[in-house]
């Protein structure tokens, strides 16, 4: 059970990571032109002005790339839901002896039943 808690964890981490990188890559494009136009008509030293620019652009980037990190690898929900299942039907199989001798006709009578099992559920 507590498997599908951490799943569900992280899929939640993988979607605060998605805003996030769409905050501050939106902060990165208006924020420093903003800072960058409203900076040079306020009588504010070059030296200060380039200093803050320089500290928002910074941590702004930081930020956004370790956004992108957790998003490249991080893991949505249904992918993890299907890492899991698959995992565990692997594991099971490979462990039965009599799964690995079914033969391929019952394969094949499976496969067409989830087929027609799938195409109903989608009516």
């Amino acid at each position: 059970m507590k498997e599908l808690y951490f799943i569900n964890l992280i899929g939640n981490l993988q979607t605060a990571a998605v805003v996030l990188c769409a905050i501050t890559g939106g902060f990165l494009l208006i924020g420093l032109s903003f800072l960058l136009v409203v900076l040079d008509d306020l009588d504010v030293e070059e030296e200060k002005r380039k200093q803050i620019s320089r500290k928002s652009a910074i941590s702004c980037a930081i930020t956004f790339v370790l956004s992108v990190i957790l998003i490249v690898f991080l893991p949505s929900k249904k992918d993890m839901y299907i890492i899991y299942g698959v995992g565990k039907t692997m594991d099971w199989v490979k462990g039965n002896d009599k799964a690995e001798q079914l033969p391929d006709k019952a394969v094949k009578a499976l496969d067409a039943f989830l087929d027609d099992y799938c195409k109903e559920k989608n009516k």
